[in-house]
C-alpha cells in the first residue's frame, strides 16, 4: 500500500493520475481554476501529471492559498498608488475568496511540510528549520525545473529554464538541474533574507484525519489480502483495507500518515512519465532530485544529506488530484 503523503512526498505519478480518475477532472480542474491558475486547464487524463502550462505568478498565488487557510488572494503588483496630498488613487484588491476548504489547505499543507522536511526539497530547508512546505518539479529533457513553496506568511515560485526554447539542462555549474537542486536552493536563498526580520511561525494543526481506505477503480479486481507469516491470507477485507500508520510506524514527522493509500506507484521502469506540476518526471533509470555531493550549497549554507531525498522530480501544479477534497 502507498499513502497519498508517501506519493507526493516521493513523487509517484500513478498515484495522482488513479486518483484523478476517481475524484473526476473536471473537479481537479475547476480546483485549479478557484485557486488562481488563469491558463487554460485541460481536464484530460495526463492532467494531474501537470501537461498544462501554468504561471509562476499563478503558482505563487495558488500556493499561498494554502497558507490562508483556502483563501485566494488575486496576486497584483502595485499595492497602493497615492497623489501628493496622500490621497489613495489606486491600491490592490483586498478581499479573497474560500477557493478550497480550511480542512483541505490544512492537510495538504502537512503533506507538502514532509517533501521540504524528507522528501525532494531538502534542499529548501532553512538552517533554523522554520516550517517550509513545497513541491518539486522537472521534466525528463531537463528543459524546466520547479519549486514552489511557501511559509505561513509568503508563497514563492521557482521556475528555472530558458523561455524561448526548450534547453537541456544537464550541465550547469557541473549540475544537472531538477527541482530539488537549483530551484529549492535560489527559493531558499531568496526566502531567508526575505524572512529574516520576521519570526518562524508554524502552520495550523490540520485536522485529525480518519482511517485509511484503499481506492478503487470501478471494475478494479479487490486489492489482494495481506499475509500472514505463514504466507496465509489474513481476515482482513481484501476490499476496503484500513491501514494504520501510527500503529506500524515509529519516529516519522508526520503523525497524520495514515492518508489514504493508494495502489500502484511509478512502475515504469527505464520510462519517462509526466509529473505533477506541467513536466515530465524521470523514469527509475534517471537520477533524482537530489543533486550531485559536490554540488554547491544553497544560499542558506544547506547541504542535502545523501539519505535526504527519495524520489525523483516532482510535481507543483495546484490542480494535483490531491487538493480537490473541499
Amino acid at each position: 500500500m502507498l499513502s497519498l503523503t508517501d506519493a507526493t512526498r516521493s513523487s509517484v505519478n500513478c498515484a495522482y493520475v488513479r486518483l484523478g480518475k476517481l475524484v473526476g477532472l473536471e473537479k481537479v480542474a475547476e480546483t485549479a481554476r478557484r485557486m488562481g491558475i488563469t491558463t487554460p486547464v485541460r481536464p484530460d487524463l495526463s492532467m494531474p501529471l501537470g501537461t498544462n502550462e501554468v504561471l509562476p505568478i499563478d503558482m505563487a498565488g495558488a500556493y499561498a492559498t494554502f497558507a490562508a487557510d483556502g483563501m485566494h488572494y488575486q496576486p497584483y503588483l502595485v499595492e497602493e498608488v497615492t497623489d501628493q496630498e496622500g490621497d489613495v488613487l489606486l491600491e490592490g484588491p483586498m478581499e479573497g475568496t474560500q477557493a478550497i476548504s480550511a480542512d483541505s489547505a490544512r492537510l495538504t499543507t502537512e503533506v507538502l511540510e514532509g517533501v521540504v522536511s524528507g522528501g525532494t526539497a531538502t534542499a529548501a530547508r532553512f538552517g533554523d528549520r522554520r516550517p517550509a512546505a513545497g513541491k518539486t518539479g522537472t521534466t525528463s529533457a531537463y528543459s524546466d525545473a520547479w519549486f514552489v513553496g511557501f511559509v505561513p506568511q509568503l508563497s514563492t515560485a521557482v521556475w528555472m529554464g530558458s523561455p524561448e526554447a526548450s534547453v537541456e539542462m544537464t550541465n550547469v555549474g557541473g549540475v544537472r538541474v531538477t527541482g530539488g537542486s537549483y530551484p529549492a536552493r535560489i527559493w531558499q536563498a531568496y526566502m531567508g533574507p526575505a524572512l529574516a526580520d520576521q519570526p518562524g511561525e508554524a502552520f495550523p494543526v490540520p485536522p485529525a484525519a480518519g482511517p485509511a481506505e484503499s481506492l478503487r477503480l470501478e471494475g478494479e479486481a479487490p486489492a489482494p489480502r495481506p499475509r500472514d507469516r505463514d504466507g496465509k491470507g489474513s481476515r482482513a477485507d481484501g476490499d476496503r483495507q484500513a491501514e494504520s500508520r501510527d500503529e506500524t510506524s515509529s519516529g516519522d514527522d508526520d503523525a497524520t500518515e495514515d492518508r489514504t493509500p493508494v495502489e500502484g506507484g511509478d512502475e515504469s521502469e527505464g520510462s519517462n512519465a509526466r509529473d505533477d506540476d506541467g513536466d515530465v518526471k524521470p523514469g527509475r533509470d534517471e537520477p533524482d532530485d537530489r543533486p550531485p555531493s559536490t554540488s554547491p550549497t544553497d544560499g542558506g549554507g544547506n547541504q542535502p544529506d545523501d539519505d535526504d531525498d527519495s524520489g525523483g522530480g516532482g510535481g507543483c501544479v495546484p490542480g494535483n488530484p490531491s487538493f480537490p477534497f473541499c
